[in-house]
C-alpha cells in the first residue's frame, strides 16, 4: 500500500487470510444452542434466504451505480460518497441484522454478524477486487485506516470485558463512529 496501489499478490493475501480463518472457525465451531437447533426448518426457508441474498445483489448494484452518478452530478469524489450514502446504504442490513438478533437475545449472532461483514469486507471483497483488478487507493482513504484499525482494536478489547459490551461502551464507539466520519467528510 506504500504505492497507494493494492497489488493482486496482495488482495490473493488478503483473500487467503479469510480463507484461513474460515477454515479455522469451521473446525472450532461449537454446537448449536438447544433453542437453536430444534428450530422449525421448513424448505421454504431455502427459498427466502436465496430470494433475499438475489434482493442484496441487485440492490447493491443499484446503489453501487447510482451512487457514482450522485457523485458526479454534485461534483462530490467517489470517496466522500464511498464513506457516507454507500457506506450507510451497505451497512443497513448489518445494522437491522443485529438489532433483531439482539431483541431476541441471540448477542452471539449480532456480534458475530458484525465482526464477520467486517472482516469478509476487508479480507475477501477487497481481496479479490484487487485480485481481479488491481486497486488504486486515495491518500484520504489511506489517512483514515488508522482511525478504523484503532476503532476495531478497542472493540475488542471491550467485547473481552466478559464477551459483553455494555451501554457506554457501544455509545462510546458511536461517539468515535461519528468522529471518524466528520473528519472523512471535512478532512
Amino acid at each position: 500500500l506504500r504505492d497507494l496501489t493494492l497489488a493482486r499478490w496482495e488482495g490473493f493475501t488478503l483473500a487467503a487470510m479469510l480463507a484461513i480463518y474460515l477454515t479455522y472457525l469451521f473446525w472450532q465451531r461449537e454446537a448449536p444452542d438447544e433453542e437453536l437447533a430444534d428450530g422449525d426448518f421448513q424448505p421454504s426457508d431455502i427459498l427466502r434466504l436465496v430470494i433475499g441474498l438475489g434482493m442484496v445483489l441487485a440492490g447493491g448494484h443499484f446503489l453501487v451505480n447510482s451512487a457514482s452518478e450522485v457523485a458526479r452530478w454534485f461534483g462530490f469524489s467517489e470517496w466522500f460518497i464511498g464513506v457516507t450514502i454507500v457506506a450507510i446504504g451497505t451497512s443497513a442490513p448489518e445494522f437491522v441484522t443485529s438489532i433483531t438478533a439482539v431483541l431476541r437475545g441471540q448477542f452471539g449472532l449480532s456480534a458475530g454478524n458484525l465482526i464477520g461483514s467486517d472482516l469478509f469486507n476487508l479480507l475477501g471483497i477487497l481481496g479479490v477486487a484487487a485480485v481481479v483488478k488491481p486497486l488504486t487507493i486515495s491518500a484520504t482513504a489511506l489517512h483514515s485506516l488508522p482511525l478504523l484499525v484503532g476503532m476495531s482494536l478497542v472493540l475488542v478489547l471491550l467485547m473481552r470485558t466478559d464477551w459483553k459490551l455494555s451501554r457506554y461502551e457501544g455509545a462510546a464507539l458511536v461517539l468515535v463512529g461519528v468522529v471518524r466520519f466528520v473528519l472523512s467528510v471535512y478532512g
